[in-house]
């Protein structure tokens, strides 16, 4: 459920962003002959990591908490919120707009 209402708030918040919603277990498979700006997930696979520049883990133990890596740099948002994940996913573009 969770997963589902923040891909709608992310494709609400940013209309030009294709968004699409996998299931956890089916994310590696369907990563590939995909080319994703940015991946949101709840663990950060090496599918993942070598397939996408930019990703966001969240994870849920005690508060929800992020690990964000974006073109290659690590960070860790404690408490994110939608408003948080919609930075990362500009970061994400821009990044991409100025690689070469």
């Amino acid at each position: 459920m969770y997963g589902e209402a923040l891909a709608y708030d992310l494709s609400k918040n940013r209309l030009s962003a294709e968004v699409v919603r996998v299931e956890p277990g089916d994310l590696d498979a369907e990563l590939e002959g995909f080319d994703p700006r940015l991946v949101v997930c709840n663990e950060a696979t090496d599918e993942v990591r070598s397939l996408s520049p930019s990703w966001v883990a969240l994870s849920y133990p005690r508060a929800v908490e992020a690990d964000v890596c974006l073109g290659g740099y690590r960070s860790t948002i404690e408490n994110v919120k939608v408003e948080d994940v919609l930075a990362v996913m500009d970061e994400a573009e821009r990044l991409c707009a100025e690689a070469p």
